[in-house]
């Protein structure tokens, strides 16, 4: 009998529709509720063009995400300058510091709820401010915590909880147009719909930790679902999203309609995947020859100012000189000297003063005083020679997280798949002189390199039909510690 009166209301609602608009009762609209559901989520996952975005697609592929702060609150890490300065110059890569005497109490339980689930750790230092010696809070990123990191809309990194997605329809409302001032033949219904996050198969578990939940609202939001409005209207018998005046106005000037194109279905295997894992790998340790080094104070690298490279593929030599007149965004002697004095200290450099050494690249018709660091005689054979660094070994390379999509039809039908991913590479055999722990308690970054080794991440498009053959993209690696940015 139910079935019967179902197919009873659709020819009724069948035979009242018009030519130009769709008039619901409300016996009718509980009927369309489903029909509007699939028409909204189907569009969760049209792809846009250059005049035509659809807003419901727009809203499902927006990351949602748990963001961190990276400037301390007003007052609580002041320049002289009267400027607020950054919690950490590389935010994420790895260090964020608190004063142990912040009172920012919520960016605090923000911080240690993420520390209970270990996307981050944290430890007590001292660091300088000032004349002053201080106590911090250092919150590292671990590598579990920048697995679930992603881009946030701003380009900066966030935890990433997931995509929200319609899930029910709440209410169906006749929109009003009375008070709008352009002719619309259309009925227009306003949708109210209920958008989350599936706890069971689309949020990651930490984020279901009570201590998160407590910290940060939206998990909330997202477990229990929240109100989202769309406009809709009935187009001879389908449900499309209404698009204001303006929308339809900018597709008309250039000849385009709304876009049909969907997302395709990423199809990937677990064995394909596993096979695009080996190429990864592969590659990495093929193109790897400079990658298992660290390096020394050199040129501009990592963003480290220095005054003159002396040395030769041979020897490592480099010059700080006394007295230049420097940009105020310089901190060759505030930053760079102190660096390299922290190595002489640890045995690895010797420093000498010298007179009348040539100017750099854009002063070389002056000569300064200055102080030059050379490696130590008892270490100059850890200087490679062939590769210009210092070699800690050969690494050992692991995929941490791997993501699969298909970008266009075109790809689908060449059985080429987008990549996306992201590695550690570790030193478990570095040679004998590094596990010197006095050298490693003095020279950080050495310490660092062996302890969290390097990251990498990049996007490529492999050839399922020749998994050997990655077909074009790009990557970067890091040390996931580096002193000289968090010193």
């Amino acid at each position: 009998m139910e079935i019967i009166q179902k197919i009873g209301i659709f020819i009724f609602i069948f035979l009242c529709r018009s030519s130009y608009a769709f008039d619901l009762s409300p016996l009718e609209m509980e009927f369309e509720k489903e029909n509007i559901l699939e028409a909204i989520q189907k569009d969760e996952h049209l792809r846009p063009h250059f005049t035509y975005e659809s807003s419901i697609a727009k809203f499902a592929k927006k990351n949602q995400c748990i963001e961190v702060r990276q400037y301390a609150k007003w007052g609580d890490r002041m320049g002289a300058d009267g400027v607020l300065k950054p919690i950490s110059y590389r935010a994420f890569k790895w260090a964020i510091d608190i004063p142990t005497a912040s009172q920012d109490v919520k960016r605090i339980s923000e911080l240690d709820a993420l520390v209970k689930v270990n996307l981050l750790s944290k430890n007590k230092i001292i660091m300088e401010e000032g004349s002053k010696q201080l106590p911090f809070y250092r919150y590292r990123l671990t590598v579990k915590g920048w697995v679930a990191t992603k881009a946030n809309s701003e380009g900066k990194l966030c935890f990433f909880l997931g995509r929200a997605k319609n899930i029910s329809i709440k209410s169906v409302t006749k929109y009003d147009t009375s008070s709008i001032y352009i002719n619309i033949e259309d009925t227009i219904y306003e949708v109210t719909t209920i958008v989350g996050i599936s706890k069971g198969s689309d949020l990651p578990s930490w984020a279901t930790h009570p201590d998160m939940r407590k910290a940060f609202p939206l998990i909330n939001e997202l477990l229990l679902g929240y109100e989202r409005k769309v406009f809709m209207f009935n187009d001879n018998g389908q449900w499309r999203q209404y698009l204001p005046d303006s929308v339809i106005k900018r597709m008309a000037k250039t000849g385009r309609t709304r876009s049909t194109n969907y997302h395709i279905k990423d199809t990937t295997t677990s064995a394909e995947k596993d096979a695009i894992t080996k190429v990864l790998i592969n590659r990495s340790n093929k193109y790897k020859r400079y990658r298992d080094c660290i390096s020394l104070p050199e040129d501009t690298q990592g963003g480290i100012r220095l005054d003159k490279k002396l040395g030769s593929l041979e020897k490592y030599s480099v010059a700080i000189f006394d007295e230049k007149k420097r940009h105020k965004k310089d901190n060759t002697e505030t930053k760079t000297k102190p660096y390299l004095d922290s190595l002489v200290s640890s045995g690895l450099l010797v420093s000498t003063f010298k007179t009348g050494i040539k100017g750099g690249k854009y002063d070389n018709k002056q000569s300064y005083n200055g102080t030059v660091y050379t490696l130590a005689p008892e270490y100059q054979h850890i200087y490679d020679q062939k590769r210009r660094c210092i070699y800690l070994g050969e690494g050992k390379v692991r995929i941490l997280n791997l993501e699969t999509s298909i970008l266009d039809k075109r790809d689908l039908d060449a059985g080429v798949v987008n990549v996306k991913y992201k590695s550690i590479t570790t030193y478990p055999e570095a040679p004998e002189w590094t596990k010197d722990q006095a050298l490693q308690n003095r020279w950080l970054d050495l310490k660092g390199a062996l302890k969290y080794g390097k990251v990498c991440k990049g996007v490529y498009k492999v050839d399922l039909s020749n998994e050997d053959e990655l077909v074009t993209g790009h990557g970067s690696c890091w040390w996931a510690y580096d002193i000289f940015t968090t010193m």
